[in-house]
């Protein structure tokens, strides 16, 4: 087999182990007992579910009733602190839709035209059925 064929069929199986690794990855999202809800003056609705362990600082964010392409789905975040600040960037992007600074918070959803600034929402944190939303998730990937 000559070195072309050879890097080929390297690339061929990187890229089937990565396509059939993701399915896994998703079913083996754990979600954090407790979720926060942050609300927008227009209705808006950012649900973010922590997941498991808790030191990956991974997150699942659902964008409901916003602007843009993200509106009514459930995406996979990174979070990152530092100088008491919180960027929350959507996994394997540089994309930043979610930021708490002085303890307000602020998202930017992909598509929309404008900064939506959120409230948390004690009442509503209380009724989130984490396991619900990282099912959802599975299924709309």
């Amino acid at each position: 087999m000559d070195h072309q064929s050879s890097f080929l069929r390297g690339i061929l199986i990187l890229v089937t182990a990565m396509w059939l690794s993701a399915p896994v990855a998703a079913e083996e999202l754990k979600p954090y007992k407790y979720a926060k809800v942050f609300k927008g003056a227009e209705g808006e609705v950012i649900t973010l579910v922590p997941l498991e362990p808790r030191g990956d600082n991974q997150f699942l964010i659902k964008f409901h009733r916003v602007e843009g392409d993200w509106d009514d789905r459930i995406l996979l975040h990174e979070r990152k602190l530092y100088d008491g600040k919180e960027d929350y960037t959507l996994k394997d992007q540089n994309y930043v839709s979610l930021v708490m600074r002085r303890g307000s918070y602020s998202v930017y959803p992909k598509g929309s035209r404008k900064e939506l600034n959120v409230f948390f929402s004690e009442e509503e944190s209380k009724n989130v059925d984490v396991l619900g939303i990282v099912e959802a998730f599975r299924k709309q990937r």
